[in-house]
């Protein structure tokens, strides 16, 4: 991990510098709070050793800095000047532990260990948290697509319906127009209203009309073929 190790005094800069690379880590050092806090705004770090006492920006609010930057931070405070007091109030300004001086490098390893494996899980708890999140937000967005998606299939078949109904009238009154006309023909040429010398004008205006609903029938059993390819039409000799 990346450590940033902020003291005034160049024996605890070094020495933390000395074990903490031994162990693999990235470690910069400042020597005043200000300094420190140029570092931190310059690139991210996985851990912060603060001092408590330095003679410009102290720890305890280079902490509350720190933390109110990055809420995943991972401070450690350490001091000459170990108090229950201080402790108590550096750890409710956010710093992880609390070590004092002077401290052995083993406490300081295991101390540096555990902070960089909170920051670990820190982060990949958020990161969770994130997949998580866009995984219900990607659900919602499926579930409202599928809603939209049926809800304008309602609306299609409902069209469809409508449209259905629409042509079945205009199909009907088609057909019903020439048959009621020809019955009536019919019905004046058995009741003997029309001379003989006249019927076959008649009958050649029923026969027009015979042909008109032939070719409309026709139409639709060609429509019928056109949307069901698979139905089989018995034509019907004639």
């Amino acid at each position: 991990g990346r450590i940033l190790v902020v003291d005034d005094e160049p024996g605890i800069r070094e020495g933390c510098r000395r074990i903490l690379s031994r162990e693999g880590c990235q470690v910069e050092v400042a020597a005043t709070g200000e300094e420190g806090w140029e570092k931190i705004q310059s690139r991210p770090f996985d851990l912060t050793l603060l001092d408590v006492m330095m003679p410009d920006v102290g720890g305890i609010e280079l902490l509350k800095r720190l933390v109110a930057r990055d809420p995943d931070a991972v401070c450690i405070i350490i001091t000459g000047y170990a108090t229950i007091e201080l402790a108590v109030q550096a750890m409710r300004e956010g710093a992880y532990h609390f070590i004092a001086k002077p401290f052995e490098a083993d406490l300081l390893r295991m101390t540096v260990r555990q902070g960089l494996e909170r920051r670990h899980l820190r982060l990949e708890a958020r990161r969770l948290a994130q997949l998580q999140a866009e995984k219900e937000a990607l659900e919602r967005r499926n579930a409202e697509l599928e809603r939209e998606a049926l809800r304008q299939r309602a609306e299609q078949m409902a069209e469809l319906a409508r449209l259905k109904s629409a042509f079945a009238l205009t199909v009907a009154h088609e057909l019903r127009a020439p048959t009621a006309a020809i019955q009536s023909y019919l019905h004046l040429m058995l009741g003997g209203y029309i001379p003989p010398e006249e019927q076959r004008a008649y009958l050649l205006r029923m026969d027009e009309r015979i042909n008109a609903q032939l070719a409309l029938i026709s139409d639709l059993l060609e429509l019928a073929r056109l949307q069901n390819p698979d139905l089989r039409i018995v034509r019907e000799p004639v």
